[in-house]
């Protein structure tokens, strides 16, 4: 019989299980050391009830070609109202207390699959909480690395399990 060490618990989701992720962002980030997001922008229902006292690093994969999730924001059809990628951001980088202009890097292109990565890094975050998002150029709603998707690229220049692994295991409560 394993263990769980209450102080090294993490969230992800993937899609509807990203939506999931940001909502314990706001609501548990005293029960949860870090929070990795693929797929999924805030929802302005949210937004609006989110105010989270402590906060957690949080690392996100988001494609530019997502026809599920809009990079840009809301497809007309979606009634939910989600933020863009750069209006999600914007949020917790003002919450975390972060810059609001990113440090941009390219990731080297090592797989020809039509996608380009570069990661935004959000610094001088407060009391050492990170902000980064993978932001995967010509990418679907895909997992990054992982099986194809039926919804567009699934980049293979980047492993976002590996990824946010390394990103939230350095985190405890």
């Amino acid at each position: 019989q394993g263990s769980v060490n209450p102080e090294r618990v993490y969230a992800t989701g993937f899609s509807s299980g990203g939506f999931m992720t940001e909502r314990l962002a706001c609501d548990l980030p005293n029960k949860i050391a870090a929070f990795a997001v693929d797929a999924a922008t805030m929802r302005n229902s949210l937004v609006a009830v989110c105010n989270p006292s402590t906060q957690r690093p949080k690392i996100y994969f988001l494609g530019t070609s997502d026809l599920i999730v809009a990079y840009t924001g809301v497809f007309p059809e979606q009634a939910n109202g989600q933020r863009s990628a750069d209006g999600t951001m914007s949020f917790w980088a003002d919450q975390q207390g972060c810059a609001t202009t990113p440090t941009t890097t390219p990731v080297p292109d090592i797989a020809a699959d039509g996608t380009m990565v570069r990661r935004a890094v959000y610094g001088s975050c407060r009391n050492s909480t990170r902000l980064e998002l993978y932001i995967v150029d010509g990418g679907g709603h895909a997992w990054p690395g992982g099986d194809p998707s039926l919804v567009g690229t699934t980049t293979r220049d980047i492993h976002a399990t590996g990824l946010l692994w390394n990103f939230v295991s350095d985190y405890r409560r």
